[in-house]
Parts: structure tokens; sequence; C-alpha cells
């Protein structure tokens, strides 16, 4: 199962964008994301034997009225007005909700989708971009894929998208952390083990299972804290193990034994020792195994820039 399926539908989340086809580079890509007054950017020349590093950096602002001057000298610094450009969305910017398949026909799916959506949305459903991609049916009913709708309000989307357009960028895709990580547990699965990848935030984590680099159950989890602000791990393990028991009742596939972690913030490697106690099972920092990048290049990425990067691998045979 290619991955392809997950992140082309994801294209249409800014579908009003893409007006015209460009000739880009068919090499360097650059990955984008806006979080907490910081712009992380990471541009590669991705080639067969190697891939060349042309920026990597986090640029802070103080307002958003900043950004065009920031961005528009970056592109002008070097040289990225044929470029192509994915944006990688914080938690914040979405949302991402997991419901029963609907039997309805194919052509009054979207307006199905919409009906289903809009009571577990904030914000009017006439505000709303919405795009879904179908995960694996659950064993008791092969026949109805399990859907997951990613909605997004316009306003905050087209906020940026418009800055992007001015800054000369050419987006040509939008992503999401669940999917990029994803992409990068992919890389370590060659085998039939199943692959639990915990993305820590500042205050909740995404969780992902994914089974020959195909994504069977994703869900964000409040981290859950002690009144000393200490990480309680005795809670987060009991409700990992739950989604665990949940994933091996619903599609009769083992329980992870690949369990990673990671973050762009701080280190996790407390964690990882904490929750292996707890979950009876090695717990692993994630760490990149591609031979395309330098020594010194990986531990950069690996340490700041994971999804960033992570939204650089292209869906392909060539890729993942």
């Amino acid at each position: 199962m290619k991955l392809t399926r997950y992140t082309e539908k994801l294209r249409n989340l800014a579908e009003y964008y893409f007006r015209e086809e460009k000739a880009l580079s068919t090499t360097q890509r650059c990955c984008v994301s806006l979080k907490k007054n910081e712009l992380s950017i990471v541009c590669i020349d991705h080639h067969a034997d190697m891939n060349n590093v042309l920026l990597l950096e986090k640029f802070k602002y103080d307002e958003i009225k900043s950004l065009p001057l920031i961005m528009g000298g970056v592109v002008k610094q070097y040289q990225l007005t044929q470029t192509p450009v994915y944006w990688l969305l914080e938690p914040d910017d979405y949302q991402l909700n997991l419901i029963e398949s609907m039997p309805v026909p194919k052509n009054e799916f979207k307006t199905a989708l919409k009906w289903r959506i809009h009571s577990l949305i904030n914000y009017p459903i006439d505000e709303t971009v919405m795009e879904s991609f179908e995960l694996p049916a659950k064993k008791n009913s092969p026949q109805s894929p399990l859907i997951a709708a990613v909605t997004a309000q316009k306003v905050k989307l087209a906020n940026t998208l418009n800055i992007f357009k001015d800054c000369r960028f050419n987006l040509v895709s939008i992503n999401i952390p669940e999917l990029v990580m994803l992409n990068l547990s992919a890389l370590h699965e060659s085998d039939e083990k199943s692959t639990a990848f915990l993305y820590f935030f500042e205050r909740e984590i995404i969780f992902n299972i994914s089974n020959r680099k195909t994504l069977y159950f994703t869900r964000r989890i409040n981290i859950p804290f002690s009144h000393t602000s200490v990480i309680d791990y005795e809670a987060l393990s009991l409700e990992i193990l739950r989604y665990f028991d949940f994933f091996r009742s619903q599609w009769r596939l083992a329980s992870p034994t690949r369990i990673i972690v990671a973050t762009d913030n701080e280190n996790v490697q407390d964690a990882a020792k904490v929750l292996t106690e707890r979950l009876m099972n090695p717990v692993e920092m994630y760490v990149l195994g591609s031979t395309i990048l330098d020594e010194k290049r990986r531990a950069e990425i690996s340490g700041s820039y994971l999804l960033n990067y992570g939204c650089l691998l292209k869906q392909s045979n060539n890729h993942v």
C-alpha cells in the first residue's frame, strides 16, 4: 500500500492556491512550519546518494506582520523562487477526527461528511476547509474503512497562504504531523512488526500506530501532569496500553513492539526510559537511519527539525 494516497488528498486543503503549474526544481524541496513566533525551514537538494542540506534554520519573530520580511529575505538569499515548498501545519492549526464509514453514494460523500463533522468543530461549517483519507477497515467490518477527516478554519490558512504568495514561495502541498510521522516510521518498517510513534509537543502527544507503512490509528493525547508539573507517566502508560488493546482487538494485529518517541523542543530520553519500564517493551528515541545524510546533519535534524525533514520524504518508490 503506497503512502501516496494519504498525502495527495491533502493538497486540496490549499486548492485555491494552485492556480497554475510552474516549472519547479525536480531535486530541491523545502518545508516550512510556523509556531510560537518561530519560523522553521529545512531545504534540501535531493540526489540518489546524498541529500545536500541547503538550509536548516529557525527564525524568531515578534509579530506576524514581520514574517513577509523574514521569508522574503530567505527566498532571495537562498534563491528559492523555483523550489517547491511544503507547509507543515502545527496541531493548533487543524483538527483530525476518526469517524466510522458512511454508507452514502460517492457523489454525496462530501455533503455527508460535512454534516457529520459540523458538531466536532467550534466554528461554522461554511468557514471550514476539509479533506479526508481512509484508514484500514476493522476486521469486524471489512467493507467499512475508517475515515480520517482533517478540518481547518479557512481564514487561518488563507492569512499564511497570502504571505507565502507575496514572498514568492511556491507552495505545492500542505501536510500534517500525523502523516509526516508515518513517513518517518515507514523508514523503519521493513518487517511485520507494528510501530507506535509518540511525538511530544508542549502539552499533547500525537500517537500513531502503523504497520507495513500503513497508518492504522492516530490519536492526540493530552500530556497528564502531576501537581508538581511533572509528567504522570503512570497515567500516560495506561492510556497507551488501552490504545494498544483497541488496536489489537479491532485489527487482529499484534500490539506494537517497536515503540519510538521524538520531540523538537526538549530531550525525551528520560521519557523513553520511564515508558520502557511501564510498557514492558523497549522505547527508543527516533533515529534517522538514512545514509544519504552526513552524521552531523542527521543529529541536527533528529534533534530539532525531524518533522520538517519528514515532510520532505516523498511518498514514492524512490524515497520511502
